[in-house]
């Protein structure tokens, strides 16, 4: 009966309009949610919102070498002031300096294990919250006769593809190579410790054989010969496209990884735009919906007399707000239906090309859509409260 006292007045061109648009807005929403989580996965081993790591060094030069030789030059190091001077810098979040160790330290393993592997190495750390792996092995304490070690990505590709292929080696996953246990022999100041150790991981970020950074804290003053001078600092930086950060780096002369600060610029360049299409389309979304209670408005405005006899007839406001009700659920189903046309035809379009990049990459298409109904359905009820309350106050 209500609706019918109503209906009259309300166009259909209004309704058309308004899904229309809404549907141009949602449709923009849910695809730039599916393209996010499609190109994501591109640039794993880093959250795409974080802020950018980079490492910097000293460049060495002929005459360092040179120098070096003849027992001379001292090897290009970061001094205490340099260092401030970088954490001063507006263009940088924080920054850490890499612990070198100052002992010598070699692998082994059994005779039945990898023909009786050994090798000389180094080690060195930064702390945890610069490192892109973190477990529950990747601890230490002076107790433990344990080490736990992350080693580059790189390694092991290395290993895969260049010497195990030509020496006609087998080729290991980061599983299997995670699995063999072997002992480090710690020597310095005349003394000798061995510890068992085992790869917990494999580093995309950090190119360095990594412990944690008590390990080298406790054993560079028991076993070390000398303080080693600061080679190379990672830093934290916002933007790593920042002119101000690429010029200071080339005023100073660092060495850095260009590489890496065009992963960096990739990242933001993706997240700028993502920004801007789901800011379009939540823009788009709001004048739909701004639209829909203006239209809303109109068609109490227009029958004001009417409910205001349905009220007088005793008729409750919970009562009259239901034609509202139903149109409102009208239209955010015909938007969320409809946009899973222009959804599916363009992911579908794209995807065949995506999958040769990304072969493994799975999409939860429940999810994308599930963000999307709860979307939709709070503009609804946000409306029909706006409608609510105005008929209150009829």
């Amino acid at each position: 009966m209500i609706w019918k006292i109503l209906k009259s007045e309300f166009k259909q061109w209004q309704l058309i309009g308004v899904i229309t648009v809404m549907l141009l807005g949602f449709s923009i929403i849910l695809l730039s949610a599916r393209f996010y989580s499609d190109i994501r996965p591109m640039f794993k081993g880093s959250d795409l919102w974080q802020h950018e790591h980079i490492i910097i060094s000293k460049k060495i030069s002929q005459q360092n070498t040179a120098s070096q030789f003849l027992g001379k030059g001292e090897k290009p190091s970061f001094s205490k002031e340099e260092i401030e001077a970088l954490e001063a810098k507006p263009f940088i979040k924080s920054l850490a300096v890499f612990t070198s160790s100052s002992f010598q330290a070699s692998a082994h393993t059994d005779g039945n294990l990898l023909g009786g592997f050994y090798t000389e190495l180094f080690f060195e750390s930064v702390p945890s919250k610069y490192i892109d792996l973190k477990g529950e092995n990747w601890a230490w304490t002076s107790e433990s006769d344990f080490i736990p070690i992350i080693l580059p990505k790189s390694y092991l590709n290395l290993y895969n593809f260049g010497f195990a292929t030509s020496q006609n080696l087998p080729q290991i996953t980061e599983k299997a190579a995670s699995s063999i246990p072997f002992r480090i022999q710690i020597r310095g100041n005349r003394k000798i410790k061995n510890y068992e150790a085992r790869i917990v991981g494999f580093s995309d970020r950090l190119n360095t054989i990594l412990v944690p950074q008590e390990f080298l804290d406790y054993a560079n003053p028991k076993y070390g010969t000398k303080v080693v001078p600061v080679s190379r600092i990672v830093l934290l930086t916002p933007d790593p496209s920042d002119p101000e950060l690429l010029d200071y780096i080339e005023t100073k002369q660092y060495d850095y990884n260009k590489e890496q600060l065009n992963n960096g610029k990739a990242r933001m360049l993706l997240n700028t735009a993502t920004a801007i299409v789901i800011i379009t389309g939540l823009i788009i979304s709001a004048l739909a919906l701004w639209l829909f209670i203006l239209s809303s408005q109109l068609l109490l405005q227009r029958n004001r007399h009417k409910i205001e006899k349905l009220k007088a007839l005793g008729f409750s406001t919970t009562q009259i707000v239901k034609p509202f009700v139903r149109i409102s659920i009208f239209v955010s189903a015909a938007v969320f239906l409809l946009s899973l046309i222009p959804y599916f035809i363009v992911t579908a379009a794209y995807r065949k090309a995506l999958q040769t990049l990304l072969p493994d990459a799975t999409v939860n298409h429940i999810l994308i859509l599930l963000i999307g109904f709860i979307f939709i359905a709070t503009l609804s009820a946000f409306n029909l409260l706006i409608i609510r309350k105005k008929l209150s106050r009829i």
